[in-house]
C-alpha cells in the first residue's frame, strides 16, 4: 500500500501545478488565517466529507459518527463519500480544478498535501478548530513556520523496529540501542545462520531504504533536512556531512551482512514473508506490519525504536523524534469561507472522538491523551507517539516529485556498493540542481 500511495504522488507530480491558476484561492500563500473563528453561528447545512477506508470497519465509523452528529445538530446533513485508494488522488484533483470539491476530506500529509496547499484549495484552521484534542506533535506536522494550520489529525503509523523477541532470547540478544550493539547483533545472528534483519529494495519497494535512511538523516541533521537541502535552503546540501555520516551507517548495515542474500532483487512482500517465516530476527517498518505478522505461526514481537547512529545528534531510541506519517482532516478553503460553524463542528466533534476512531479501527491515536488498544505493540507504538518531540516526515513523502525516481536509485546503488556515501551525496546534489528551478514553493508545512 506504501509503494501505490508513493508512486500515486510522484505520478500527480506537476499536475496540481499546472491547474492551480484554473481554481481556487491564494490562501496557501496568504499571511492571515483563511478561516474565519465560528463563534456562536447556528450550525446548519450540509458538509461534504471524502475518505478512503484503511479497515472495514472504518466506513462504518464513519455512518455512525454522521448520523450522531446529525441527531445532536437538527437542520444539519453530513455527506459522505467513500473512496477507493486506486484514483483517489485522480480524483481529488479533478474535484479542487474543477470547483467541485468537498468541504472536508481524509488526505495524507507530505508533500500530496503541500500542493493542494499550493495551488490554494486548503484552508488555514489555526483560528477554527480546537487543537487540544491532539497531540501536540501530530498538529506540528500540519503547521507552516508562519502559523497556520492546515488540517487536524486523523490517524498515524510509527516506522520503527520490529524484533522477533523468540530469536533474540534464543540467542541472548539484547535490544540494540546504538550502532554498535546493532551491528554486534547482525554479526551474532549471521553466526547462527538467521538473516539479521528482513530487508529487500528491489522492483518498486525501493521506498523500504528510504525508510532507514529517513530515521538516520533525522538522527544527524535532525527534521526537514532531506528539504532545506533539496532546495538549497541557507547553503544546505546532500552533500553536507550530515548527509554523508546517515548515508555511511546505512551501508554500513548492507556491509556488516545484515541484510539477507540479494536483497537488491526482494520487494517488500519478501522481505515480510522472511520475517514471518521465523528466519529473520528484525525488521524496520511501520505499524501497517502488525496486520501482516498476526497470523505467523511462532513468531513474536515487540517494537522498539530505531538505534541511533555512531555520535548522532539526535536520538531516536531516546524519544527525541520517531520517524511517522500522519493523515490529516483538511477543509477547503471556500467551505471555510461559508460555513466556518459548520466545519469547526464537524472537526472538533471529530477531535473529541479520536480514542474512540483509533481503537475501533485498529489505528494509532493522534489523541493528546491516547488509548492504546490491542495489545503490547500497539502500546508500545502509542507511547513512542507520545513521547517524541517530533515525528518526522519520510524522505520519499516529504521530497517533491521530480527528485524521487533520483532519490531511489541512489540510495540502491549505494546499498548494493556502486556508490560510495560521499557519491551518494554528490549524485544526489546533482538530482536537486538539475530540477531545482522547476521545484514548487514550500510552505514548510503537511
Amino acid at each position: 500500500m506504501h509503494s501505490r500511495l508513493l508512486l500515486s504522488i510522484a505520478l500527480l507530480g506537476l499536475a496540481v501545478v499546472a491547474v492551480a491558476g484554473c481554481g481556487g484561492s491564494s490562501g496557501g500563500s496568504s499571511d492571515q488565517p483563511t478561516a474565519v473563528t465560528a463563534g456562536n453561528e447556528k450550525i446548519e447545512g450540509t458538509l461534504s466529507f471524502w475518505y478512503v477506508p484503511t479497515d472495514p470497519s472504518v466506513g462504518e465509523w464513519w455512518e455512525g459518527f454522521a448520523a450522531d452528529f446529525e441527531a445532536k445538530h437538527p437542520g444539519v446533513t453530513i455527506d459522505i463519500t467513500r473512496n477507493s485508494v486506486d484514483n483517489y488522488q485522480a480524483k481529488t484533483l479533478a474535484a479542487f480544478s474543477s470547483g467541485d470539491q468537498p468541504d472536508t476530506i481524509a488526505m495524507d500529509t507530505g508533500e500530496y498535501l503541500q500542493k493542494f496547499v499550493r495551488a490554494g484549495y486548503i484552508a488555514d484552521i489555526s483560528k477554527l478548530a480546537d487543537f487540544s484534542y491532539y497531540n501536540p506533535a501530530a498538529v506540528k506536522v500540519l503547521t507552516s513556520p508562519r502559523g497556520q494550520v492546515w488540517g487536524v489529525p486523523e490517524y498515524t503509523f510509527v516506522i520503527s523496529l520490529w524484533r522477533n523477541t523468540g530469536l533474540f532470547k534464543k540467542y541472548g540478544v539484547a535490544v540494540p540501542k546504538d550502532w554498535d550493539e546493532l551491528l554486534a547483533a547482525c554479526d551474532t545472528f549471521n553466526k547462527a545462520g538467521v538473516t539479521p534483519i528482513a530487508f529487500g529494495d528491489g522492483g518498486e519497494d525501493q521506498w523500504t531504504a528510504g525508510h532507514w535512511f529517513s530515521a538516520l538523516l533525522y538522527q544527524y541533521a535532525g527534521a526537514g533536512a532531506d528539504v532545506a537541502a533539496t532546495y538549497g535552503e541557507g547553503g544546505a546540501s546532500w552533500e553536507d556531512p550530515e548527509f554523508i555520516e546517515a548515508a555511511t551507517r546505512l551501508r554500513e548495515l548492507a556491509d556488516a551482512g545484515c541484510f539477507p542474500d540479494g536483497f537488491s532483487g526482494l520487494n517488500y512482500s519478501q522481505m515480510s514473508a522472511l520475517f514471518q517465516r521465523n528466519e529473520a530476527a528484525m525488521i524496520f517498518t511501520g505499524t501497517w506490519f502488525g496486520a501482516e505478522v498476526a497470523g505467523a505461526e511462532g513468531v513474536t514481537v515487540d517494537v522498539v525504536p530505531a538505534p541511533d547512529g555512531t555520535d548522532a545528534a539526535h536520538s531516536t531510541f531516546e524519544g527525541e523524534g520517531v520517524l511517522a506519517g500522519v493523515s490529516a482532516i483538511v477543509a477547503s478553503e471556500e467551505a471555510a469561507e461559508q460555513k466556518p460553524a459548520l466545519v469547526k463542528a464537524f472537526l472538533d466533534a471529530f477531535g473529541a472522538a479520536t480514542n474512540e476512531y483509533a481503537a475501533e479501527n485498529n489505528l494509532l491515536s493522534v489523541s493528546k491523551d491516547p488509548e492504546a488498544g490491542g495489545g503490547s505493540v500497539e502500546a508500545d507504538q502509542t507511547q513512542l507517539l507520545q513521547s517524541a518531540k517530533d515525528l518526522v516526515t519520510v524522505t520519499d513523502v516529504a521530497l517533491p516529485a521530480q527528485v524521487i525516481d533520483d532519490y531511489y536509485e541512489n540510495l540502491q546503488a549505494l546499498l548494493a556498493g556502486d556508490q560510495s556515501p560521499e557519491e551518494f551525496g554528490k549524485s544526489m546534489e546533482a538530482a536537486v540542481e538539475r530540477e531545482r528551478s522547476t521545484l514548487p514553493k514550500q510552505e514548510g508545512a503537511g
